[in-house]
């Protein structure tokens, strides 16, 4: 079954004749339409099926959609499944916003336009199936980082600035202490001096190659020295930007005792790693048991045979440059090959070849260690498909929001453009309840409309693509224009609403946009969820340990927000008080956070439930340096 076809959408209506409407409507979207004929059976689908939408009728006996939704959004299961009110044209302003409290999305008015209702559906079944796509991805991330971390080799996550953001329980055993102990530290800490140059050199070769080998010393935390084989592995971000590398390291201090002391036998008994010597010809003379464990052939069945049973038939010429080298005394560095077992397996190994002297000095054979890195091998292929799979997804996320941005801002500007005209009477005489329906399509299509930007704002924020100008900005001009953007709202419920502190020469260096953006959003929160009395923007610089800050108060006395509720307000799409009718998205405080923070400040609350509210804004009046002392825009 594909995807597409295993999308579900539940269809809530008491009268079957619109149940089927609805399906004929919705059948060129080729989804999975489950049916449900009151608020009670729709309750019980979502019990059995998860659901990309709901289109949920108002009007029903029993239990009405208000009172559903609510029960939806009840459940865990449910509780952010987007949900379209489907009513009658003539649907009073207080039934909207009762819709939008109890978690509506949107709200689509009968008799509807077929294109339109599958153009909205649409919007949300794509969105469903992008997040199901990321959420895959993320748990595939979340599989693998859970294999690397319990695996045998040492695995390391170190950050662009080389410093350990996370290492398994193999790597931390090699050093010799916990896992807690070295994540934040320098890699450089735990390399000898001695090797840090030629480590160094290994990883600007990876910077440049994504990939880069060396072997080094390492030094253990109760001071031992130990030899590693190390492999580098080049990581990157979403935007392809550098942000670190992954090191597999694996101890090869037995392979260099054995270098030193080829002919200690207690070494070669006791190793991991596959120990073979050989002749000058190539046959096999000595096999450790750890030979005979990767390989499968026991010492009776190799012994006096060449070792090129183990080489395979695209290896040769490999095996026979390496005896002609070593036969002249040339030092072999550690290298990656293939080996074939017993049963014609492929192994991956990391082998390191030795001259195998006589007392006097000669040449005699070699010796070949052996580890198999097949596991090793397989993680580090799996690892660069994952990354590669999660930057193609990305990529056909952003595609996927710029056609949101084009194909649905293009109609719905149109829509409140010719709305706006019609209510102005260019085209003649309205009745009132004309008015009253262009002014519900106004509302709803500007609702709409904010969703979008809203979500394409989210989209370059977390993506980091949001483009900020840093430059002097006189504060004075930016507010009066805030205020004379808000002031009619105020008015409206009876407010005051008042700026108090502002100096006439204060100027920041600061993203223009971005702050009157959050100035915005905070003011116009405190005029939604404050009743009567006052809202206040207060802004008073000062300095703090050498660095001159402005802070900008946003004061109301309003409803207040709970302590228990003050923890969840910078999250996405959380609207604390559904008792207050509200066509916002969710996402107005989360997005002023974010922006706060890339413009070098932070967003502050204080807050008495029933007694009203202060968000400050703190923002540095330098954030590119300097002592960042206030100065006039003179």
């Amino acid at each position: 079954m594909s995807e597409e076809i295993a999308t579900k959408i539940l269809l809530v209506d008491d009268e079957p004749a619109n149940l089927f409407a609805l399906q004929a409507v919705l059948e060129p979207l080729d989804l999975t339409l489950i049916v449900a004929h009151s608020g009670k059976d729709a309750l019980r689908c979502l019990l059995q099926h998860e659901v990309a939408l709901i289109l949920l009728d108002v009007r029903m006996p029993d239990i009405d959609g208000y009172e559903t939704a609510a029960l939806i959004r009840e459940r865990d299961k449910s509780k952010y499944t987007p949900i379209i009110f489907l009513t009658a044209f003539h649907a009073e302003k207080n039934d909207v916003a009762r819709g939008y409290g109890v978690g509506a999305v949107d709200y689509i008015f009968k008799p509807f336009d077929a294109d339109i209702l599958r153009a909205k559906v649409n919007v949300f079944v794509n969105l469903y199936r992008m997040t199901g796509k990321l959420k895959k991805q993320e748990d595939d991330l979340l599989e693998l980082h859970e294999v690397l971390k319990n695996a045998v080799e040492g695995i390391s996550h170190l950050d662009a600035d080389q410093r350990y953001l996370s290492v398994n329980s193999a790597f931390a055993k090699m050093i010799g202490c916990g896992t807690w102990e070295i994540n934040g530290s320098p890699w450089m800490s735990t390399i000898h001096p001695g090797d840090r140059s030629l480590v160094e050199a290994a990883y600007r070769q990876m910077l440049n190659t994504e990939k880069a080998e060396v072997e080094a010393r390492a030094v253990r935390a109760d001071g031992m020295v130990r030899y590693h084989q190390m492999v580098l592995i080049k990581t990157s971000d979403d935007k392809g930007k550098f942000s670190g590398f992954y090191c597999f390291a694996k101890d090869i201090t037995e392979q260099k005792h054995w270098e030193e002391r080829s002919q200690l036998a207690d070494i070669v008994e006791s190793s991991n790693d596959a120990i073979v010597v050989t002749n000058l010809e190539g046959n096999v003379i000595s096999w450790n048991p750890a030979a005979e464990r990767i390989f499968g052939y026991s010492l009776a069945e190799v012994s006096g045979r060449t070792c090129s049973i183990l080489v395979p038939p695209d290896r040769v010429d490999e095996l026979a440059n390496v005896i002609a080298r070593f036969s002249i005394g040339e030092r072999i560095k550690p290298f990656e090959t293939v080996a074939i077992g017993k049963r014609g397996n492929r192994i991956d190994v990391s082998l390191s070849v030795s001259p195998v002297r006589d007392p006097a000095g000669n040449i005699t054979g070699a010796s070949f260690i052996s580890r198999n890195i097949t596991e090793r091998k397989h993680l580090e292929r799996e690892l660069m498909e994952k990354n590669a799979e999660l930057e193609r997804a990305i990529r056909t996320k952003d595609r996927f929001l710029a056609t949101i941005s084009h194909e649905l801002r293009t109609p719905l500007n149109a829509i409140i453009g010719f709305t706006g005209i019609l209510l102005m009477r260019l085209s003649g005489a309205l009745t009132d309840k004309q008015e009253r329906q262009l002014q519900s399509i106004e509302s709803s299509a500007q609702h709409l409309h904010m969703l979008i930007n809203d979500l394409l704002d989210l989209s370059r924020i977390e993506s980091g693509k949001v483009k900020l100008k840093f430059e002097p900005v006189n504060c004075n001009l930016l507010i009066d224009e805030v205020a004379t953007t808000l002031r009619p709202l105020a008015d409206k419920k009876g407010l005051n609403f008042e700026v108090r502190g502002l100096d006439a020469d204060l100027t920041l260096v600061t993203d223009q946009r971005s702050l009157k953006q959050i100035l915005i959003n905070l003011i116009s929160n405190g005029i939604k969820f404050t009743a009567e009395g006052c809202v206040n923007l207060v802004i008073m610089s000062s300095s703090a340990s050498g660095e001159w800050v402005t802070q900008f108060s946003v004061v109301d006395s309003g409803i207040g927000i709970k302590t228990e509720d003050q923890l969840k307000l910078f999250r996405p799409f959380e609207q604390l008080d559904e008792s207050v009718p509200s066509e916002g998205t969710g996402l107005g405080l989360y997005l002023s956070n974010k922006l706060s923070q890339l413009l070098g400040g932070r967003i502050e609350v204080e807050s008495e439930f029933e007694k009203g509210s202060r968000f400050t804004l703190v923002l540095p009046h330098s954030p590119g340096g300097g002592d960042g002392s206030p100065y006039s825009s003179n």
